[in-house]
C-alpha cells in the first residue's frame, strides 16, 4: 500500500486537524506495516477473508471499528485505524488503477512501483517537515506482532537518509497528492466522531 512515508505526512496532517498527541499515534500509524509475511499482513491490515491481496475494498475496517471502538480515542489504535484507511483509499485510487489489469498484477511494473516510493520520500519529507520517530508506545492491538517494532522504526529511519528526490517512473506526483488529501479528509470524518476537539 502506501509508502511508510505517504503515512507519516497523513498522520500529521489528521494530528493537526483532530488536535491529537502526535507521536503515539505516528507510532500506530506506522506499524501495521511491519508485517511482511503476505499472512501476517492479511491479519495486521484485517484483509476480508478470500480476497485476493491488493484488490480494491479489501480491507474490513468496519470489523476493526467494532472490536477497537472502545480504544478509538488511545491514539495508538486512531493511529492504527487511520493507516487502514488510508491503504484502503490507496488500494481503490492507486495501487488497483497503476498496477491491476482484467484482474491480473502487473508483474512488469512491480519494481518501478516499489523504487517510487524511495523516490519520492525527500521531497515528501521536506514539503511536510517530517522528522523520524524513535519511541514505541503501549499497543493493544492483538493483530499486531509487538516484537517487529524495532524493524520497522529502522526501516523509517533509512526512508530519512535517502538525500535527493528522483524523478518518478510510474506514479504521478499529483495523483500522490490527491491521495494524501482524500485519505485525511476521510480519516478525520471517521475519527473526528470520538475526539470533542473535532470541528
Amino acid at each position: 500500500m502506501g509508502s511508510r512515508i505517504m503515512h507519516l505526512v497523513i498522520a500529521k496532517k489528521v494530528c493537526e486537524q483532530l488536535k491529537i498527541d502526535s507521536l503515539p499515534f505516528y507510532y500506530g500509524n506506522l506499524i501495521p506495516d511491519a508485517h511482511e509475511n503476505t499472512e501476517e499482513k492479511r491479519i495486521s491490515h484485517f484483509i476480508k477473508p478470500n480476497t485476493k491481496f491488493g484488490r480494491m475494498n479489501m480491507i474490513d475496517e468496519k470489523k476493526f471499528q467494532h472490536t477497537y471502538e472502545m480504544h478509538l480515542c488511545h491514539p495508538v489504535v486512531a493511529g492504527y485505524y487511520a493507516h487502514l484507511i488510508s491503504d484502503q483509499v490507496w488500494l481503490n485510487e492507486v495501487y488497483t488503477p497503476l498496477m491491476v489489469h482484467e484482474g491480473r498484477l502487473i508483474q512488469t511494473q512491480n519494481e518501478d512501483y516499489y523504487k517510487d516510493f524511495t523516490r519520492m520520500n525527500r521531497l515528501l519529507i521536506e514539503k511536510y517537515q517530517l522528522s523520524p520517530i524513535n519511541e514505541h508506545f503501549e499497543n493493544p492491538i492483538k493483530e499486531y506482532n509487538e516484537s517487529l517494532t524495532n524493524m520497522i522504526l529502522q526501516g523509517l529511519k533509512k526512508d530519512f537518509e535517502v538525500s535527493v528526490y528522483s524523478a518518478l517512473k510510474l506514479m504521478n506526483l499529483e495523483h500522490i497528492e490527491k491521495f494524501i488529501a482524500h485519505s485525511v479528509k476521510r480519516v478525520v470524518e471517521v475519527l473526528g466522531a470520538y475526539y470533542e476537539t473535532y470541528e
